[in-house]
């Protein structure tokens, strides 16, 4: 079964509505959650453990922005703390899409000579992320 990740796209709050700022030729998806190792005598002292906090980070590459959001304008939202809401479709069959919002953790931009710029931008999670 291939899984092939398609239509990553990123938004921001205008006040009223989602409005689609930017997608992605390559990213990345990940979640975690913290373990904290106890032991007693009914596990033999051996460690088990129980989840405690859970996050989630999302990578992109290759970022292009789309229409008017400019990349100024992603690093006057990163510094303003504006969130930014995520979605990322999975294309197996079914496709489903992973969403949530995130803030911005970094930006990077690369501009070489006489070649188009490219972007790097990481997200990190706030909340739950949704899958549907």
């Amino acid at each position: 079964m291939a899984i092939l990740g398609t239509n990553v796209i990123l938004y921001y709050f205008n006040g009223s509505t989602n409005i689609p700022f930017g997608a992605a030729t390559n990213c990345s998806f990940d979640a975690s959650t913290e373990l904290i190792g106890f032991a007693s005598s009914y596990s033999a002292w051996f460690t088990d453990s129980l989840p405690n906090l859970s996050t989630w980070t999302v990578n992109c590459d290759g970022f292009v922005a789309n229409g008017d959001y400019e990349l100024k304008l992603m690093l006057d939202a990163q510094l303003a703390r504006t969130p930014i809401t995520i979605k990322f479709s999975i294309g197996t069959s079914p496709t489903y899409i992973i969403s949530g919002t995130a803030n911005i953790q970094s930006i990077n931009t690369t501009g070489p000579m006489e070649n188009p710029a490219t972007y790097r931008i990481t997200l990190q999670g706030s909340g739950r992320y949704t899958i549907s």
